[in-house]
């Protein structure tokens, strides 16, 4: 997902989902929920266990790996774009601040 500060995203905020390797394209957008700072093994809880967030638990250990804390962000509305859109097109149109995490 791109969002310029995680900490700045509030209920309402539309967030660009960002697909990895090897799409490397936006694919769509979701709506924030909430956000919230939880500590690893309460975010693993709250994203129950993983179904939410649709990750395994060997993905997630190893994202958060020797850190404290984590950003849950929940969403809504999710919509697909009617085609994906590459990184360099989204910086051609909105500038070099489109940058995925």
């Amino acid at each position: 997902m791109i969002l310029p500060d995680t900490d700045a995203a509030q209920p309402g905020d539309t967030i660009v989902v960002y697909a990895t390797l090897p799409e490397g394209k936006a694919i769509g957008t979701v709506k924030v929920v909430r956000h919230e700072s939880l500590t690893v093994d309460r975010l693993w809880r709250e994203s129950e266990q993983g179904k939410l967030a649709k990750v395994s638990w060997q993905q997630f250990d190893a994202y958060y790996t020797n850190q404290e804390s984590g950003i849950g962000v929940w969403v809504s509305a999710p919509e697909l774009f009617p085609s994906q859109i590459a990184l360099p097109q989204l910086r051609q149109n909105f500038g070099q601040r489109w940058q995925p995490p």
